[in-house]
């Protein structure tokens, strides 16, 4: 439920390909996979309640669910939402794939990579890679977002409600963070 168009965002190419370049392109591969993780939860936590409304048991709130759930990994969350059959086969495929590659890039890409690190075309290989790790991240959550959207409006989520809570939070961390 959000103003951004359809498109999936285009990955940007690396400069010149030094030290700092490697880690930008790092942490925007790791802040894209936090984004497709923190997506995944939220279609989680609508599913949930989905669920409960269906069979008609006692409803709990959505920060309620969101407790129990945001302790759960991004393996755990994808295992629990895959087992919901209104979810298309491609979706599950989408997600299995940005899970392998998120772990892959958090805990096994600098130690596979080490020695692409001393030259300028292996760090623009690395480069490469993170390009590769940001498209399928992004690729995921443009794939996630609409049956969010979809879950919520279903849950009497307005695109009206929504865009209330967006300008409050961001007017209360305004408030918080310039006051400082």
């Amino acid at each position: 439920m959000n103003k951004f168009d359809d498109n999936i965002p285009n990955v940007p190419d690396p400069e010149i390909g030094d030290e700092k370049e490697v880690y930008s392109f790092y942490g925007l591969a790791a802040y894209n996979a936090q984004v497709v993780e923190k997506g995944l939860l939220q279609l989680a936590i609508l599913l949930h309640i989905r669920v409960q409304i269906a069979q008609q048991k006692r409803r709990i709130s959505y920060d309620q669910v969101y407790d129990v759930l945001s302790r759960r990994t991004f393996g755990q969350i994808l295992k629990d939402v895959s087992k919901d059959m209104t979810l298309s086969a491609d979706l599950r495929l989408i997600l299995q794939k940005a899970l392998k590659v998120r772990n892959y890039l958090i805990h096994q890409f600098f130690w596979d990579y080490a020695e692409y690190w001393f030259s300028d075309k292996g760090r623009l290989g690395m480069i490469r890679e993170l390009q590769d790790a940001i498209q399928i991240f992004s690729e995921a959550d443009h794939k996630i977002e609409p049956i969010v959207d979809e879950f919520g409006k279903q849950l009497g989520l307005s695109e009206k409600m929504l865009e209330e809570i967006s300008i409050r939070l961001v007017a209360d961390a305004q408030a918080k963070y310039d006051n400082e």
